[in-house]
């Protein structure tokens, strides 16, 4: 099957998709929940939030809320449909895939933000003293696929032909100027927050790795070194 034919199929049921879902998919983006959708329909944009790339800032930034969560690119089509998927501003972040695994690594080790990440970083992560023997013993591409904060960052925005599906790829590395630039495209003055910060955000990432560890994790997320152009 050709890529144009795939790329109407995934159209399509996004359609059949958000029609017999309309009324639940309404609900979300209804106001007053944590997790509304409002917020896009207010902007016409969408938000993809790739955990741990500041989603929980942006998101509180400009929409005062936490939006959709970690929901993807592919399920926000069927949320809203196809047309009006592709007529909203689709943004996201991200962020080097080294810097990132750490960072979620750091983050669940002190056990996340609630408790069911706690108790996934009980069950999955005590047993790991250092980060170094942390990914030389686990990562890998199935394990990676295990728990949302380690699901590689094409994941959220890419569909199924590793084609992203956003207007704009922001870098953390850069994040005042990109966000600087999200606010003037949607047409809005906000400052962007500081919230949900880990240790690794003060620490350079290079200092946790070693040659080693540097290919297994290459190896593990070559799609998102690939997808969004990051050195090996």
């Amino acid at each position: 099957m050709s890529a144009l034919s795939l790329n109407i199929t995934d159209e399509l049921v996004s359609f059949l998709s958000h029609v017999k879902n309309r009324k639940e998919f309404n609900e979300l983006r209804k106001p007053g929940s944590e997790y509304s959708l409002a917020g896009f329909d207010r902007l016409h944009s969408i938000f993809i939030h790739i955990p741990k790339n500041a989603g929980v800032s942006i998101n509180m930034s400009l929409f005062g809320n936490k939006g959709g969560g970690h929901l993807t690119a592919v399920q926000y089509k069927k949320i809203f449909g196809p047309i009006t998927f592709h007529k909203y501003f689709k943004f996201t972040f991200v962020r080097n895939p080294y810097s990132r695994l750490l960072s979620a690594y750091l983050f669940l080790k002190k056990g996340g933000m609630n408790r069911k990440n706690e108790l996934w970083a009980d069950q999955n992560l005590s047993g790991y003293n250092s980060f170094d023997a942390f990914v030389k013993e686990w990562v890998n591409k199935e394990n990676i696929k295990t728990y949302y904060h380690f699901l590689p960052q094409c994941h959220f925005i890419c569909d199924n032909n590793l084609s992203p599906q956003v207007d704009f790829i922001g870098r953390l590395e850069n994040i005042e100027r990109d966000y600087n630039y999200i606010c003037r495209t949607l047409g809005v003055s906000k400052s962007l927050m500081t919230m949900n910060r880990t240790s690794s955000e003060n620490l350079s990432w290079a200092n946790y790795y070693d040659a080693d560890t540097k290919e297994i994790v290459y190896k593990a997320y070559k799609e998102d070194f690939d997808v969004l152009k990051y050195p090996k």
